[in-house]
């Protein structure tokens, strides 16, 4: 089995310590983070590989399905769904 994700972290900045009844101006950060996860498993011995991503292309899936091609033995055939 194949499989993929993707996580995004957005941080806050916007809550500070100060004197009560003040309002102090704070920036709060507006761009995301952002990792690819992909993975696949073989569902009989419990076999993994994985590959963490910066960004999402042709040239990651490809770098992907060649980890799954390395791993399945010669002459055996790998099923990605």
């Amino acid at each position: 089995m194949q499989d993929e994700a993707r996580f995004s972290q957005q941080n806050t900045t916007t809550r500070i310590w100060a004197e009560k009844g003040s309002r102090p101006r704070a920036v709060k950060q507006q761009q995301f983070e952002y990792a690819y996860i992909f993975g696949a498993v073989r569902p009989d011995t419990g076999d993994t590989e994985a590959l963490i991503a910066p960004c999402l292309n042709k040239e990651i899936m490809r770098e992907h399905l060649s980890l799954i091609s390395n791993r399945t033995e010669e002459g055996r055939h790998a099923v990605v769904m």
